[in-house]
């Protein structure tokens, strides 16, 4: 999926035009680190991953790149901030992460606001999903496939693979190898198109090989780790085939996914081969997938007043799932429409048949804080929160609830809490923000705000802030000393995406 430059890498500075030129100045490569490239040829053996690969890129510098490139991509990348979504597929992927060959399971998920279909992985553990995604997906199999094969490129290291290859014969320097995921995740279609379209094809052909072998092993692995989480492994098969099938004749511009993932016969026969050695049975549905999918698609609804017309006539006539999927994507149609009280209404009806879903719950106290009822939020949160209180996406919904309903103190004693657990959440420290600048600790704000604009690849704005605290500390040493040492590991880490 890569497509990389040479060269020092300025992507925390750099606009995606600023980008889009370089490519074309310097003469694009694609590495096709997630190419899903043709299947010719066997190759069942594992790779040696011992010293030779970590003497070229360590864990420890995966890791460090991993999240720099996390920071620069959410300084440009058009993310979607849905608890609810994010709820679902750090679920997902901790389930999938668990059956997998991935030593470390601590994963970091983004998700980008597009339609188009994409998934990709960096060195790191960052994991990133298009919400086209959802769209395209017909089961959670499906959609559990992509981000399976996502996960083996992980547990393989090919990003270090990769890097070494690459030494061989002097084709790319570093972290340039990041440059093309965070260019495809932050350009429009037509500057992504642009730059594929300067590359030259001798490039190109001198590095499918070492791809392909990559995506082949990625494939195996996948279908291993669907068998391992009880999930079908025949989903990727039928994923492979349903794409092939759109848009083999189709004379429109493929997806983005299409162009960084090829699919040929013998990729669908060969998902549809490794698939037939597993035993077949039942894989139970997941009622929380088919809910978040009608939730994107209602999301990505153009006409919202037709939509909801056409939803309450076909609300009767729907089969059980289609009759979940069509009553809860009216539910949010009613909420972008600003029909609070007819969406809450409808949400009462669609509890009653599943009571115990969290997700029907949470959308509940979502409709309550739309409608400024935050009191009754609060309560509602307050009853969750009491039986599930290691849920992430609950605590954030339920602190948003307290500080909308003026209880900053109470917000803040979860906040300190949470924030040694989840240091690297920037919604969260928006929060504590937020409760700060309510309890006029001023330099808890800029300290808070420094954290949330460190995350969203702003170093230079967070140590700003940090400034802003240090001139208030007075006498204070040891907070002195401790925003001090903090204005050094900013600094320090702009150099982290140099390998």
């Amino acid at each position: 999926m890569i497509t990389c430059f040479n060269g020092q890498l300025t992507l925390q500075t750099a606009s995606t035009k600023q980008l889009s030129r370089l490519f074309g100045a310097l003469t694009l490569l694609i590495c096709c680190h997630c190419a899903f490239g043709r299947t010719e040829g066997t190759d069942n053996s594992l790779p040696l991953l011992g010293d030779r690969i970590s003497s070229v890129v360590s864990p420890e510098k995966e890791k460090m790149l991993g999240q720099a490139w996390l920071r620069a991509l959410r300084s440009k990348a058009p993310l979607m901030h849905d608890p609810i979504v994010m709820r679902y597929l750090r679920n997902i992927t901790r389930r999938l992460a668990n059956g997998s060959e991935l030593p470390d399971k601590h994963l970091n998920i983004v998700l980008i606001n597009s339609p188009a279909i994409n998934a990709f992985a960096v060195p790191g553990g960052v994991i990133g999903i298009n919400a086209g995604l959802f769209l395209h997906s017909k089961t959670e199999g499906e959609l559990a496939g992509v981000v399976a094969h996502e996960l083996a490129h992980l547990s393989q290291r090919h990003f270090a693979r990769t890097i070494e290859e690459a030494k061989k014969d002097q084709w790319v320097q570093g972290a340039a190898l990041l440059a093309s995921v965070l260019l495809i995740a932050t350009s429009d279609s037509d500057t992504g198109y642009a730059a594929l379209a300067t590359t030259q094809a001798a490039a190109v052909q001198s590095r499918l090989r070492f791809s392909r072998r990559n995506e082949r092993e990625a494939d195996r692995l996948a279908m291993s780790t669907m068998a391992n989480a009880d999930l079908d492994p025949r989903s990727i098969g039928n994923f492979f085939e349903q794409l092939q099938k759109t848009h083999q004749y189709s004379r429109e511009k493929p997806p983005e996914y299409l162009l960084t993932h090829p699919v040929t016969e013998s990729r669908v026969a060969d998902a549809r081969g490794r698939a037939a050695q597993y035993a077949s049975k039942y894989y139970p549905e997941n009622t929380d997938f088919y809910l978040i999918k009608a939730r994107m698609e209602a999301r990505y609804t153009t006409d919202i007043e037709g939509s909801i017309k056409q939803h309450k006539k076909r609300l009767e006539n729907s089969s059980t799932i289609q009759q979940l999927m069509t009553h809860y994507r009216l539910i949010n149609l009613l909420i972008s429409a600003q029909r609070y009280q007819e969406a809450e209404k409808q949400l009462k009806a669609l509890i009653k048949k599943a009571p115990n879903n969290l997700l029907l719950h949470l959308t509940h106290a979502q409709i309550k804080m739309a409608n400024k009822d935050f009191p009754s939020a609060v309560n509602l949160l307050k009853s969750l929160y009491a039986t599930q209180p290691g849920d992430f996406t609950l605590n954030l919904i339920y602190l948003e609830a307290l500080l909308g309903n003026h209880q900053e103190k109470t917000a803040l004693k979860l906040l300190e809490k949470l924030k040694t657990q989840h240091p690297q959440s920037p919604g969260l420290w928006a929060l504590l923000e937020q409760a700060y600048g309510k309890t006029h600790d001023i330099i808890g704000v800029h300290l808070a705000r420094t954290e949330r604009l460190f995350l969203n690849g702003k170093p230079d704005e967070a140590i700003e802030q940090l400034e802003f605290a240090l001139a208030l500390t007075d006498n204070d040493f040891p907070l002195t000393s401790k925003i001090e040492h903090r204005i050094q590991a900013i600094n320090k880490s702009k150099h982290a995406l140099r390998l």
